[in-house]
């Protein structure tokens, strides 16, 4: 039984670095957002030379607006921009990319606006200093206050990228407990709030990156609390206010890849899905990745109401269920409300 234990993490550990290589040999993808129109054709190249790896870049003019600089028009042009770059590099690469997804952002009174459409796939990187004024002139509009800031922020040992290169370890982890990996809207930390809240104080940088999820304290699950885990195996797992179990699938377990997007002329909402189930804080996932879903003891999930995606409620009538990163939810007696 050991040995077969040992063999079988062995190979986990070879398809996770297997998986580690394919995403290294693709490119990141680094949005801009906040720049106005006289110095964003000059960002690429700013960009470009602070990475030490070739990069994608894609930026468009934000408005001379200082207390309201984003329009949803620019935004949603470059995020379908970005996800249809994304879902073709998918499509090619049978895999998640690019390698990386980054958003720089000039912080502002709508910066929300900015930031909502990425949801949580991005990894966002404010440019604070940007948002001073020197003579009643914005600095956003200043040409070498906004390459440096640039240059600054993604420097490797700026506090940007290092909180980035945590979370990117965290994301692409192995193990089974990862608060990270959490699906935003189903795991709750209270009776009425979802761990979507924590994520979007992340987003927002109201909570530190090296505290992410403090309410979290994952337990240790056997037989005798989940039936459906094999005699002598422990697995230590989140359990949310409602009792459920999230237990990580395994890598053998993974499937279910994400659909591709339909041709329809309106892509955002399945765009949204795609990537909010390919990346988690800019970091790609594992194709399939998902958390096994029940409660203690085999008891029946009748009860307990599930989000799927972001747009509608189901319940479950057998005792575990399927949730993705991306919300959505598979499994047997699935009845939409």
């Amino acid at each position: 039984m050991k040995d077969d234990q040992r063999r079988q993490r062995q190979r986990q550990r070879q398809r996770q670095r297997a998986a580690a290589i394919r995403v290294s040999e693709t490119k990141a993808l680094i949005i801009v957002l906040g720049i106005p129109q006289a110095l964003v054709g000059e960002v690429k190249q700013w960009v470009s030379s602070s990475m030490s790896r070739p990069v994608n870049v894609l930026a468009v003019p934000a408005t001379n607006d200082d207390n309201r600089p984003y329009n949803s028009a620019q935004v949603s042009q470059v995020f379908q921009t970005a996800v249809k770059y994304a879902e073709r590099k998918r499509r090619a690469e049978q895999q998640p990319a690019p390698a990386y997804i980054m958003l720089l952002y000039v912080p502002g009174q709508n910066d929300e606006a900015a930031l909502a459409p990425f949801d949580f796939f991005v990894f966002p990187v404010p440019l604070h200093i940007l948002c001073n004024f020197d003579n009643g002139r914005q600095l956003r509009h200043d040409h070498d206050k906004v390459k440096q800031a640039i240059q600054n922020a993604l420097n490797p040992t700026s506090e940007n990228m290092r909180s980035f290169q945590e979370v990117q370890k965290r994301v692409n982890a192995v193990r089974d407990a990862e608060p990270l990996q959490l699906p935003p809207e189903n795991f709750f930390i209270d009776k009425d709030i979802a761990i979507r809240q924590i994520f979007r104080m992340l987003r927002r940088g109201e909570r530190p990156w090296d505290d992410i999820v403090k309410e979290l304290t994952a337990q240790e699950f056997d037989k005798d609390r989940l039936p459906r885990l094999k005699k002598g195996i422990r697995r230590r797992a989140y359990q949310d206010a409602r009792g459920l179990v999230f237990l990580r699938a395994e890598l053998r377990e993974l499937h279910g890849a994400n659909r591709e997007l339909s041709d329809a002329e309106n892509i955002e909402e399945d765009a949204t899905s795609l990537l909010r189930g390919s990346f988690r804080f800019g970091c790609p996932l594992l194709t399939g990745f998902h958390h096994d879903v029940q409660l203690e003891h085999n008891r029946p999930l009748n009860d307990i109401t599930f989000k799927c995606g972001t747009t509608h409620n189901v319940k479950c009538g057998n005792v575990y269920i399927n949730v993705y990163p991306n919300d959505i939810v598979r499994g047997k007696k699935l009845a939409a409300l």
